[in-house]
């Protein structure tokens, strides 16, 4: 799905990042601003979140359902044919995650991509969207993101300098989670990972206008590289509100 640029903990990449369109991670899907149904509200002073790599079939469905609703965003008038773009977007999503399971479970291809999420004991208060039950209706998944470790990310222009690197990308939170730490404990988790798997640096794309997205990196330890230009972000198409070139992106880094 791809999924435009990584947010943190907020309700959806969509307050972080603006109104975008990117591609990166396992396919292409757009941002968009967007509230999930009602789920489990976290403590305020606590996170009780368990991160974990999606492995099983109904991990990457319910982080690909996820995505699609955190992703995409549709008039009241246009809810019916909303909702079933969403459904068609997550199940490709889903078929994307599961052949880059089976990629990487037996070795094909020259990139490493992970699929995290974070999943919660469910109490019964998950509301209508048991698409994100896992575990036999045990756990709900609340966050998800992908660690990509490559060269370059697909649909992106800037490429980071460093000699092996590995990309954060699909990075959303449900309504419910954000501002309980949701979104820095799978950022944190995703840097490990990275360093396991030998990378010098992670880097993650943001919108140049997204300043809460900015803030929140910094707050994780990255730090900015390199900045788009408005005439590369026009080339590129990269528009927002109608105004050519503004959704340039920034590319921040943090140094393992």
């Amino acid at each position: 799905m791809g999924l435009a640029d990584s947010s943190c903990e907020s309700i959806c990449v969509w307050e972080l990042l603006g109104k975008s369109i990117t591609q990166h991670g396992s396919g292409q899907l757009h941002t968009s601003r967007v509230s999930l149904s009602p789920l489990p509200k976290l403590p305020k002073t606590q996170d009780n979140t368990q991160n974990r790599v999606a492995n099983h079939d109904t991990e990457l469905e319910a982080s690909a359902w996820l995505r699609a609703v955190s992703f995409y965003v549709h008039p009241e008038e246009r809810k019916f044919s909303g909702q079933l773009q969403r459904l068609v977007k997550a199940q490709e999503e889903f078929q994307l995650l599961k052949e880059r399971n089976v990629q990487r479970e037996f070795g094909v291809g020259q990139d490493i991509g992970i699929c995290l999420v974070a999943v919660l004991a469910e109490d019964g208060a998950h509301g209508e969207d048991t698409k994100l039950l896992i575990d036999d209706g045990r756990m709900v998944v609340l966050g998800t993101l992908d660690v990509v470790v490559a060269r370059a990310l697909q649909g992106q222009a800037l490429i980071g300098n460093a000699h092996s690197a590995a990309y954060l990308a699909n990075v959303c939170v449900s309504s419910s989670a954000r501002r309980r730490g949701v979104g820095q404990k799978l950022v944190d988790e995703a840097v490990q990972i990275a360093q396991k798997e030998g990378v010098d640096c992670v880097y993650v794309h943001i919108y140049a206008s997204n300043t809460i997205g900015r803030r929140f990196y910094e707050s994780c330890g990255f730090v900015v590289e390199q900045e788009e230009d408005l005439n590369m972000a026009r080339r590129r198409g990269q528009n927002m509100d109608g105004q050519p070139g503004s959704g340039r992106t920034v590319l921040m880094k943090f140094v393992l």
